[in-house]
């Protein structure tokens, strides 16, 4: 192994820390240590609202779950600070998918945050290592982290795992539920099972993404993904100068003809990669919401729509 491969390495295990795999038994799950002085206020937070989903069908009418989703990425307000703090349970992404990274900047007990991700095996995380050159230290110079992908919902069976993980956590505070907990968590592991069914009907092949954002989902659905690092759409201004060249560097790699977003591209930007012979496809991430905006279509029914989606573009 080189150093530089032992580096990556090194930095991939500090970002994760120890992360046990997901067992069979959701009563066995995390830390005996974990979640046993709740405050009973039978209220649990999510900080996502894929994982506000996979809490509520879970907990069913047995415990009121509440979204606490700043927009981009912002502190929560005092309201939202005051709704975590009074909260049993405050469910996260945690280490190795780094969602809502703003946890680290408001003042919680860590014993009341359920790091879904320690229901995930380390195979299960997604680094990607070219993502940008960040700073310059040591004897190595000019460098880049890895990037670790947060999305991990866009992969039914990384959400079944965190599932799982949640559902553990649940029945070590609300013990009086844990057969409820469990018969709901049954039933929606069935849905998400049918999404990995759906998976199987999308043909193989390459496709472009704009951001590292959505490899969770080509890879569950076996795609050959080449991603731009477009975190933030290019301007206008800077496009034939810039973003265009370096568009097509990239597109040089792949024989993809179709890019997915995560977010809505400008309506120029689609008009140019279709000049240059590339489609365009709009899948939702479900990374946020704006406070108070009720989702008209819930996880299940959204990821089916993205999966639809996707086969048309792998079929164009």
């Amino acid at each position: 192994m080189s150093r530089n491969q032992f580096n990556t390495l090194l930095v991939l295990f500090v970002s994760l820390g120890l992360i046990p795999g997901c067992q069979k038994n959701i009563g066995d799950q995390g830390n005996d240590s974990t979640f046993n002085n709740p405050t009973l206020s039978k209220t649990v937070s999510a900080v996502s609202y894929p994982l506000f989903y996979l809490t509520q069908r879970i907990a069913g009418n047995a415990l009121n779950v509440e979204r606490v989703i700043p927009p981009s990425d912002s502190t929560p307000n005092a309201s939202q600070i005051r709704t975590l703090q009074n909260s049993d349970l405050i469910i996260a992404n945690g280490p190795g998918a780094p969602f809502a990274q703003w946890i680290n900047r408001v003042s919680l007990p860590e014993t009341k945050i359920c790091n879904t991700t320690d229901g995930l095996d380390l195979n299960d995380f997604i680094s990607v290592k070219d993502y940008r050159v960040v700073h310059r230290h040591g004897p190595e110079g000019e460098h880049s982290h890895p990037f670790m992908v947060a999305e991990t919902w866009l992969d039914p069976e990384a959400s079944k795992k965190q599932a799982a993980h949640i559902a553990a956590a649940l029945v070590k505070t609300y013990p009086d539920q844990a057969a409820l907990f469990q018969d709901n968590l049954r039933e929606l592991e069935g849905d998400l099972e049918s999404l990995t069914e759906l998976l199987s009907d999308i043909p193989t092949g390459p496709i472009m993404t704009a951001s590292p954002r959505l490899k969770f989902l080509t890879r569950a659905a076996n795609l050959e993904d080449t991603h731009l690092l477009w975190l933030e759409l290019p301007k206008e201004a800077t496009w034939s100068e810039s973003g265009q060249p370096e568009f097509l560097k990239r597109a040089a790699q792949t024989k993809a003809n179709h890019v997915l977003f995560d977010i809505q591209p400008p309506s120029w930007l689609v008009d140019r990669l279709k000049e240059l012979g590339y489609q365009v496809t709009v899948i939702e991430a479900f990374r946020n919401e704006s406070p108070g905006n009720e989702r008209t279509t819930d996880f299940i029914i959204g990821m089916e729509q993205n999966l639809i989606r996707l086969q048309q573009a792998m079929t164009q």
